[in-house]
């Protein structure tokens, strides 16, 4: 007997010259050479349908002890127990079909290696595999088997390196007893989750929502479901759109595409086929990148370094370009799928069958490099692999949590799926990440307004521009970083913030700004606007030194009044509560002088800027936090329409 899959060598040189023999006093028979009634009860067996699957165990067992030399009943009584996840007694047969006839089928030694690679038994595998090798004739499965051998190195390897892990199981509010959920996506918020149950073959979406740290009972989303069956789905960032697979809809390509819909005010518009990325092949399980201007996603096109491969498409000019494949690093001759791009956009996370793992499709991370370039894919090791198909993951804003689906066999070779949360171990977390919110408005008429925002990150200074919609708008930063934000929209005042983290506290909340734009008066007025602070104007510690990093902001204030030449400003400047009151006073002067100064070299007279000087006496935060002594220290603007 094989007991660890350790094919014994005085058993394997064991040569057979007829079919049948004596073992220890047993007579040895294949079905070629079997007793006639020996061969009528093992069709009589072999008939039994699958799903009496008891039956059908009993018939074998029965055959086995009345002719315990007859080797088929043992690989078929193998694969019983194989599909009622009894690993370790399919194991056990199948090898004691190969102990008595060890030349009798060269399969029967991968089908062994297969049932040691499910219980990861390396050095059982290792050994089947060899034997296999020097017993099939099909070149083409020399080449497979010897690719595997040189993999169980690296599975070794992988082996090495456990961090355990607490998987947790959602709630039944979420998952159902009698069917199965995966795919799971969660909002920026973590308090709202979408994912795919199905039922009887039909695959619809179901939504969640978390209150009081509760999830509530799962619903359909009636308005994406359709009778035929959705999932595999990403939702951007803002939560505005939604792309999904379809597989049998109505359309003019054939297998599975892709498909978008937005969401305006809480109601999901009609989903759209994806004609720039859909081909006659297979197209699925889409992931947006950050900033809504990247799509990746796997397909089965041709042209790909295998069966299914990972592409990427970019937005940009206001088009889509061309759908590119994301080469040999990421891609092998397996199949890669269910791409998941952090919101750090570094980070991505893949499963494949063609990079080294312990099974059939597993969790691998890439990070992408400073060049656009993808790092070599790590195997995401056996705390989160199994020698199962894992399902795509998905990983919360500040890379805490994964959150995926795991499809299991239960002890009566029933297939369950679902939703499954666990803490994300140190080597395989991304970049922490959080947001920033806008909701824009006027100030004078109350309603929601659209604007453009100027992000620039710091200290690189790297700058972007997006659009803030009425609907507001979402942008995610590195809580690390510091950004300067500048808000425009013709024929209203601008307004400035610097968006900062206390990363010291790890509690990376997120910021939301509720921000009121002025309109510029359409005619002449006698009146003085309300301030508006310049986040964005720094000086030397202590002085009233102005920083080169101000003149940016500065500069959008000078085209502001150049645009509007019947416009004068009022200078406020105030300081936080450190030090002397009076000193804080004329410090707080000499800053708004400087301003001026600066504004004077620019162009704009002199007789257009007054300067008042408020000391410590205005703060708009706590002075009791860094941050709020931060935002003290300010200078402010106001237009004013002199007579």
């Amino acid at each position: 007997m094989f007991s660890n899959c350790s094919l014994l060598r005085s058993i394997i040189l064991l040569i057979f010259v007829v079919c049948s023999f004596s073992l220890q006093g047993q007579e040895v028979f294949t079905k070629k050479s079997a007793p006639k009634k020996a061969l009528k009860w093992y069709k009589r067996a072999e008939i039994i349908p699958d799903d009496q699957s008891t039956k059908k165990e009993a018939a074998f067992n029965k055959l086995i002890e009345k002719y315990p030399g007859f080797v088929d009943p043992y690989i078929d009584l193998a694969f019983l127990h194989y599909q009622q996840n009894r690993l370790n007694r399919a194991k056990e047969t199948v090898a004691k079909a190969i102990e008595l006839d060890p030349e009798y089928k060269a399969n029967h030694y991968l089908i062994l290696a297969n049932y040691c690679k499910e219980l990861l038994d390396i050095d059982g595998e290792e050994q089947a595999l060899q034997e296999f090798l020097t017993r099939t004739k099909s070149e083409k499965r020399k080449l497979a088997v010897s690719k595997r051998l040189k993999n169980l190195q690296a599975k070794r390897e992988i082996l090495k390196d456990i961090e355990p892990i607490q998987i947790k199981k959602l709630p039944t509010t979420i998952n159902s007893v009698e069917h199965a959920e995966y795919k799971p996506v969660i909002n920026l918020e973590n308090d709202h989750i979408i994912f795919t149950r199905r039922i009887n073959g039909q695959e619809d979406f179901y939504e969640s929502f978390k209150k009081e740290d509760q999830w509530l009972e799962a619903t359909a989303i009636k308005a994406l479901n359709t009778p035929g069956n959705e999932g595999a789905h990403t939702i951007s960032t803002d939560g505005k759109w939604i792309i999904f697979t379809k597989c049998d809809a109505p359309k003019r390509y054939r297998s599975c595409d892709l498909y978008i819909a937005k969401n305006d005010k809480g109601s999901w518009s009609e989903a759209q086929f994806m004609s720039n990325i859909n081909t006659d092949a297979w197209e699925s399980q889409a992931s947006f990148s950050p900033d809504g201007n990247t799509i990746y996603f796997s397909s089965s096109r041709n042209g790909g370094q295998g069966g299914k491969d990972l592409y990427s498409i970019e937005y940009t000019n206001g088009s889509w370009g061309d759908v590119q494949n994301m080469g040999d690093v990421i891609n092998t001759s397996g199949n890669e799928e269910a791409p998941f791009l952090h919101p750090d956009g570094q980070s991505l996370y893949f499963m494949s069958n063609g990079h080294p793992g312990l099974g059939g499709q597993d969790l691998f991370m890439s990070i992408k490099q400073f060049d656009g370039s993808w790092s070599e894919p790590i195997n995401m090791g056996p705390a989160i692999n199994s020698t199962k198909d894992e399902g795509g993951i998905f990983i919360d804003l500040q890379g805490e949590y994964a959150y995926f689906s795991k499809t299991e066999k239960g002890d009566q070779g029933k297939i369950n799926s679902d939703v499954y949360r666990f803490k994300l171990p140190s080597k395989y977390k991304p970049q922490a990440a959080t947001y920033v919110k806008f909701q824009l408005f006027d100030a004078i008429s109350q309603k929601a307004i659209s604007a453009n925002v100027q992000i620039e990150e710091l200290p690189s200074k790297q700058s972007k521009t997006e659009v803030i919609g009425k609907e507001g708008h979402v942008i995610i930063v590195n809580p690390e970083k510091t950004y300067r934000l500048t808000i425009e929209k013709e024929n209203y005042i601008f307004h400035s913030e610097k968006a900062r983290f206390d990363i010291e506290t790890e509690e990376l909340h997120p910021i939301e700004y509720e921000i009121f734009l002025n309109p510029i008066p359409v005619e002449l007025v006698q009146d003085t606007l309300p301030p508006v602070a310049l986040r964005n104007i720094e000086f030397e510690s202590g002085k009233a030194t102005l920083l080169p990093s101000s003149y940016s902001e500065l500069n959008t204030l000078i085209k502001l009044m150049m645009e509007h030449p019947e416009m004068h400003v009022l200078l406020n400047g105030h300081t936080d509560n450190v030090g002397n009151t009076e000193d804080n006073v004329i410090l707080s002067r000499q800053r708004a002088e400087s301003v001026q100064q600066y504004l004077m070299q620019q162009g704009i007279s002199m007789d257009k800027i007054s300067i008042q000087a408020f000391g410590e006496s205005r703060p708009i935060q706590s002075n009791d936090t860094a941050i709020g002594r931060a935002a003290n220290r300010r200078i402010e603007f106001q237009i004013i329409y002199p007579n």
